[in-house]
């Protein structure tokens, strides 16, 4: 009999975790995907893929609020920290201190408790914080919202995790605009504006900012913490 693979999602319910449980079954051969988030996915935002693997009982959601410490009883091979306040603007700054940091380190608790010796941790671009120049993994983060800092502690947090252990695997991404399937932000509004004749551009048109489809996200980060590459 192969081995059972499973993989825990914290903020799993969420746009990109419903693409990841998708991609994790079909392309990599998990065999069970837990969904551990305050609430279940939301019914009309998500996709058929998503609604088949969910009936067919491959995915189980786990109440969770990472901002406590975590109390579950699973075995992954697989953690994923998708966990996060983060719409802005629509919190307050503690909000997202309060939220993300201790979030991060409960997560990165609970991995340790479990043996597992795989995470990846979804960050943002915004710790980089805005600028007009190019940006690498290599450029010094300057944030200036409480989302771009909190994300850039809580960056540190798993890293911290990681170094405790030579054979631990640790991925970060920082995503800009992530599309696709459900999506329902900026990319999904912006198609719609310009079908119906509504865009007109403003702004800086100088202004480039990174994006990527959410399928390609899913497959990056699967294969860079199965092959150890950092994908900051």
């Amino acid at each position: 009999m192969s081995e059972q693979k499973v993989a825990v999602l914290f903020g799993g319910s969420g746009f990109i975790g419903q693409h990841f449980t998708v991609y994790l079954v079909q392309k990599a051969g998990f065999s069970q995907i837990i969904l551990a988030d305050i609430n279940e996915p939301e019914s009309g935002k998500t996709t058929a893929d998503f609604d088949a693997l969910f009936k067919s009982g491959k995915v189980e959601f786990a109440q969770c609020d990472v901002r406590k410490p975590i109390e579950l009883d699973y075995a992954p091979q697989l953690v994923a920290n998708l966990a996060a306040v983060h719409r802005e603007p629509g919190h307050e700054l503690n909000e997202y201190y309060d939220t993300n940091i201790p979030g991060a380190q409960n997560v990165c608790d609970w991995t340790d408790s479990v043996g597992c010796n795989k995470l990846i941790f979804t960050s943002s671009i915004a710790p980089y914080g805005p600028t007009e120049d190019p940006m690498t993994e290599k450029s010094i983060p300057h944030p200036v919202t409480g989302y771009g800092g909190s994300k850039l502690a809580s960056e540190q947090i798993h890293q911290t995790w990681q170094a405790k252990a030579p054979e631990r695997k640790l991925v970060i991404v920082r995503p800009g605009v992530v599309f696709g399937a459900g999506e329902g932000g900026n990319v999904s509004r912006l198609i719609k504006a310009y079908l119906k004749g509504y865009f007109f551009y403003m702004g800086n048109q100088q202004t480039r900012k990174s994006g990527t489809y959410v399928k390609e996200l899913c497959h990056a980060m699967h294969g860079s913490v199965r092959n150890f590459v950092s994908i900051l």
